[in-house]
């Protein structure tokens, strides 16, 4: 019976040796696991950062070449509108002064005309034989070819 109560000690002395090791296992086991887990965080931690900084320079530079872009598409723009701005000037020195320079001409036509009919008024009058009221007209109209020819070099300087 001895040998009874010896291995049956012995058998628990064993099983609690087992169980303490099993627990130690137990135990060294979910520190392991709880170490992982703080690597694990750890590593997302720093990973996360390191792209949250890789994003914050994208975004800087993506802001400083939109704002660089900007910059040169409104110079661009502002190029462009002066462009146009000259394009349409020059049109507007092609054709709209040839309608009025064809309006012009057609003044400057009638007032020779009217100059030409005027001269060869007075140089009718002037012709004829002097009495007192032509001499009177021409006086008058010695003015008017005066002042007609006044006007005349004043439209051919505008």
């Amino acid at each position: 019976m001895l040998s009874r109560k010896e291995a049956h000690r012995e058998f628990r002395r064993l099983y609690h040796l087992e169980e303490k090791r099993r627990q130690q296992l137990l135990n060294r086991h979910e520190f392991e696991i709880d170490e992982q887990r703080q690597e694990f965080r750890r590593k997302r931690d720093e990973l996360v950062k390191k792209y949250d900084f890789e994003l914050q320079t994208m975004e800087q530079k993506q802001k400083i070449e939109i704002e660089r872009e900007s910059v040169i598409l409104t110079n661009e723009c502002s190029k462009k509108m002066k462009q146009i701005k000259i394009g349409l000037f020059y049109l507007l020195i092609l054709y709209l002064p040839n309608e009025i320079y064809l309006d012009q001409e057609k003044e400057l036509k009638q007032f020779r005309e009217q100059i030409r009919e005027q001269f060869k008024q007075i140089k009718r009058e002037f012709d004829s034989p002097y009495t007192n009221t032509n001499n009177s007209m021409l006086l008058n109209n010695t003015g008017k070819f005066t002042c007609l020819l006044n006007q005349f070099s004043e439209r051919k300087k505008e």
